[in-house]
């Protein structure tokens, strides 16, 4: 569709003249193939417009990958050539600068956040008389186009999944002092990988709590609450959370609740389970509580939402002293796998910041008087890095040691610092087997991870260290996002496979149980990865989509080992090999 600059309606694509005023139209769209940044990067097709910008798919010429690339282009705005001109008397040449001012803010502000759940930036930089804002491409679909597919209501466990994630991201956010201002499910992304990613911070604002501010009015109906319709106002955390409880409310009863100006004027907002009396008391009173006119009486922060969505009340200390459980409960697992997680991340960045090319790293179970080992294919004459680390919680002392193809010991770190570090040099290709154990422990199972890292020694090594950040944040979301649909996490990785070798793994697995396998390889080099799963009861269980997020699901009736086996179907052009993340996990 192209939108007239004059009057704002939409007419078929290739129009000349406006339908509704009559206005002679241009393509206010960049030519695809349009070369930005002195040819860093080439536009593709237009993915969607609104009141501030187009953006555009594309791609980074320098790093091979796809990319999302939005361009500040007010309604009213035309295009000669590659240059944008104002073409209204409606908007002075301060509006466009004091606008395009608050585009390049948006970027300021994504760029201060590095996690699964906020939309990354690349690059931001001002050509063609405007602005542009070079972001990772989101593969999925928003949150809205899910509702329609799902009939315009969701069932309550998807619902709740999708905006635990977008809390987890609202935590970060707020503590760094903004808020979004414009959440609802048109800018929430579910990707194909798992991720929830919030998008869209035009409207995001620095805030200080409970401070009266002046704020321009930007906002959804039904979604924003109505302190957001002064421009004075005070704003925080709970500003947010009110359009978060609306953005649930619409999911779980399929209507947009009644706009905060109605409310004010005595329209009521019908309770959550009147509207879907099969929605659990406490999701519906957390909801109607996100959304009292009040801010005062809202839940002030995201985290404080999340645990009344999830039924988490304060329990009274109890006057006897209850002794600690020795085996950890669901909760304490989530910490414990998020602790290993920032403790892999620290193990990961010490081998990048020693000039390492990280060859693969996983993270997995352990319980006690356990030896555990994995097997890694290691070349002849690299130097090598193998740094392992408990969670630290339950996992107080983990040691290591490596054997060479002949079994014989090449390195060990026994000391009593929880962070077991090998180096030495391979003084043959093949398999070196590398065991750990916890010599400490404070419960029966926790947590490990370790890295495997080696010195890097050519430009084609450098390319795969350049995709790193990225495939390490699909693992990371990867992870999180089957943990929260409520699989435990056994085992996951990240390796490499390639054109000329494929990753197989065997693990035994507990029969009475569903498990979820899923994988994701890293865009930039595998383009299609695809996984076979052969289960202990003769079943093969394969997914060979084209997606690049091959995912199995199953229930076990008896223990047995599982093999799984990861094929890159297809790399990208002059790639033959790259990273695959992969996750195990039990319900």
């Amino acid at each position: 569709m192209m939108q007239c600059p004059t009057c704002g309606a939409q007419n078929p694509q290739g129009a000349s003249q406006c339908r509704q005023c009559g206005t002679f139209l241009l393509s206010i769209y960049l030519p695809v193939g349009t070369k930005l940044r002195g040819g860093a990067y080439t536009v593709g097709k237009v993915l969607g417009q609104g009141g501030f910008g187009i953006t555009y798919k594309g791609s980074d010429t320098r790093l091979q990958r796809v990319v999302a690339i939005k361009e500040f282009f007010l309604q009213g705005c035309i295009r000669q050539g590659n240059s944008v001109s104002i073409a209204t008397p409606s908007i002075t040449l301060a509006d466009f600068e004091r606008m395009k001012q608050r585009f390049l803010q948006e970027a300021r502000t994504l760029a201060r956040f590095n996690h699964p759940g906020v939309v990354r930036v690349y690059d931001v930089f001002e050509e063609n008389q405007t602005a542009y804002i070079v972001m990772e491409f989101l593969r999925g679909k928003p949150l809205s186009r899910i509702l329609e597919e799902r009939g315009g209501r969701m069932e309550e466990q998807e619902a709740l999944g999708y905006i635990a994630q977008v809390c987890e991201a609202l935590e970060l956010i707020h503590s760094s002092g903004i808020l979004h201002r414009d959440i609802k499910p048109d800018n929430i992304m579910v990707c194909e990988d798992g991720r929830v990613v919030l998008i869209d911070f035009g409207a995001a604002r620095e805030f200080a709590a409970r401070a009266t501010q002046r704020h321009t009015v930007i906002l959804t109906p039904g979604y924003a609450p109505m302190e957001q319709y002064s421009e004075l106002g005070q704003r925080g955390p709970f500003t947010d959370i009110y359009a978060l409880s609306a953005t649930l409310y619409h999911l779980l009863t399929g209507e947009v609740p009644v706009p905060a100006p109605d409310r004010r004027v005595g329209i009521p907002l019908p309770d959550v389970r009147q509207l879907n009396p099969r929605i659990s008391p406490h999701v519906a009173q957390a909801i109607m509580q996100g959304l009292e006119m009040d801010s005062d009486k809202r839940p002030q922060t995201a985290r404080e939402f999340l645990n009344l969505l999830q039924g988490r009340v304060a329990v009274p200390i109890p006057s006897t002293p209850v002794p600690a459980p020795t085996v950890p409960q669901a909760t304490q697992i989530d910490e414990l796998l998020k602790s290993i997680l920032a403790r892999l991340y620290g193990l990961s960045e010490k081998a990048h910041q020693e000039g390492m090319v990280v060859d693969c790293f996983w993270i997995s179970r352990l319980k006690e008087e356990v030896v555990q080992s994995m097997s890694v294919r290691l070349e002849q004459g690299k130097q090598y890095l193998i740094a392992g680390t408990g969670d630290d919680q339950v996992i107080l002392d983990l040691d290591a040691r490596v054997y060479d193809p002949d079994d014989i010991v090449v390195g060990e770190d026994t000391l009593k610092d929880n962070v077991p570090v090998i180096h030495f040099q391979a003084s043959k290709t093949g398999p070196y087997r590398i065991a750990v154990w916890a010599s400490e422990m404070n419960g029966k199972e926790g947590f490990y991870a370790v890295v495997v890292g080696h010195k890097l020694t050519s430009s084609d090594e450098q390319r795969v260290v350049s995709v790193w950040e990225g495939i390490f944040e699909r693992f990371l979301a990867l992870v999180l996002a089957a943990a929260q649909a409520g699989f435990l996490c056994l085992h996951a990785e990240l390796d490499t496979v390639g054109e000329r070798f494929t990753r197989t793994l065997g693990m035994e697995l507990e029969g009475g149980y569903d498990y979820l396998i899923v994988a994701t390889g890293d865009e930039v080099h595998i383009a299609d990865l695809d996984m076979s799963v052969e289960l202990p009861d003769g079943r093969t269980m394969e997914d060979r989509g084209p997606d690049n997020v091959p995912k199995v699901t199953f229930h076990l009736n008896r223990t047995g080992k599982v093999k799984i086996t990861l094929i890159p179907a297809k790399m990208h052009k002059g790639y033959a090999i790259g990273y695959y993340a992969l996750f195990i996990g039990k319900k």
